[in-house]
């Protein structure tokens, strides 16, 4: 299996959302890494063509970025996913990248609408919270190379820690608000659609 380390889509969305990570340049960067190896761990659970892989790279580059603002962070990746998608005239994949930044926290397997895409992007954020514990079948060398290609830098654990704390203080019964919940998952679909009607409006 190759490595992915560069692309295109990738690069272009961390470089135009940049701002979100205010001081934390470090973290940011850190982040990139988060994102390239999610990619790579999606591109070898799951067969793909050149769409799916674009889909993973949307995902991935959306789906913990608002981490930087809040721990409570899913809704707003959600939407600045599908105002990009909107943007860039990919807005039927709407639905399907959404369903993947909501899930990827999910305990168990998915199976729902868009389980080909939702459970190998779940799966290998696993691999990457449990650095490498869990593998959903892929080989150990592997998932090592990714770990060495882009190493664990600032973003995960030190930027996720840090916003988690700062969100335990603010909220201490409610500790957990990324958890895929129905009303959260209804809650993050609803954050998508408000994002792009938010968009049709303005330009209207």
């Amino acid at each position: 299996m190759n490595i992915i380390d560069q692309h295109p889509l990738i690069e272009a969305i961390l470089e135009s959302h940049q701002q979100i990570c205010g001081s934390d340049r470090a973290g940011y960067r850190g982040y990139r890494g988060h994102v390239y190896r999610m990619l790579n761990f999606c591109q070898a659970l799951a067969r793909q063509d050149d769409d799916v892989l674009n889909k993973f790279a949307i995902a991935a580059a959306f789906h913990d970025l608002h981490v930087f603002e809040s721990f409570d962070y899913l809704g707003r990746s959600a939407a600045s996913a599908a105002r990009y998608l909107q943007a860039n005239g990919k807005e039927a994949w709407i639905p399907e990248i959404t369903a993947m930044i909501g899930s990827h926290h999910k305990l168990t397997g998915y199976r729902d609408a868009y389980s080909g895409l939702v459970e190998p992007f779940r799966q290998a954020d696993w691999i990457e919270m449990s650095f490498g514990v869990f593998r959903f079948g892929l080989p150990k060398p592997y998932v090592k190379l990714v770990r060495r290609t882009f190493p664990i830098a600032a973003f995960y654990p030190w930027t996720v820690i840090k916003s988690a704390a700062r969100w335990l203080i603010r909220h201490p019964l409610h500790p957990m608000p990324y958890y895929p919940t129905r009303r959260k998952l209804a809650a993050i679909d609803k954050s998508a659609k408000d994002a792009i009607r938010t968009t049709d409006e303005v330009n209207a």
